[in-house]
């Protein structure tokens, strides 16, 4: 739900002067899938097509981010969301324990996703190795190919931290982690 990150979103938007927007999609069991996918995507239709007038914001710079479910359906819009030269229309991605079927990661298209990606990651997740296997593909992929300046792929691990760590409305005791994975992303 947007307003369980709203700190961090606050935060983010005063630190660097961006416009955030913060969005809530359907979410199951009342709605099945591929509800809250269809949602995201439609969000960023709307957003890549408004972004200017709405927000007067550069569509061109759109980066993505997402705790867990949230971290699946940015990078599944983002492979989805294609600009004019056929390459994701989103720039940057920063995703937080992100994994998902329908967009199968661990087998998407270097040149189909965002230039940039930086997955947050704690220690104690049944997602640990599909994640580390995914970001260790799209590293040597990166290496084999032309576009090496222009790509970048990294991840921060944070120990001894479980999925869900990070979302201040489950675990406001955790101030230090929480607030150097935020500055990671920042």
């Amino acid at each position: 739900m947007p307003e369980y990150n709203a700190p961090f979103c606050d935060r983010l938007a005063r630190t660097t002067g961006i416009v955030v927007v913060s969005i809530t999609y359907r979410f199951a069991p009342r709605c099945t899938f591929p509800a809250a996918h269809d949602d995201v995507d439609d969000i960023f239709v709307w957003l890549l097509e408004h972004a200017e007038e709405e927000f007067n914001a550069d569509p061109t710079l759109l980066t993505v981010s997402g705790l867990s479910a949230g971290a699946n359906l940015a990078l599944a819009a983002s492979l989805k969301a294609k600009n004019k030269s056929g390459g994701s229309s989103v720039l940057d991605a920063v995703t937080f324990y992100a994994l998902d079927a329908r967009m199968n990661p661990t087998f998407a298209p270097l040149q189909d996703l965002p230039k940039e990606m930086l997955f947050v990651i704690p220690t104690i997740d049944i997602l640990l190795h599909e994640q580390l296997q995914m970001i260790d593909r799209l590293q040597q992929e990166i290496k084999t190919t032309q576009q090496r300046a222009e790509r970048r792929v990294e991840k921060a691990m944070f120990e001894g931290r479980l999925h869900g760590w990070d979302q201040r409305a489950y675990n406001p005791l955790d101030a230090e982690s929480l607030e150097e994975s935020e500055d990671k992303f920042i």
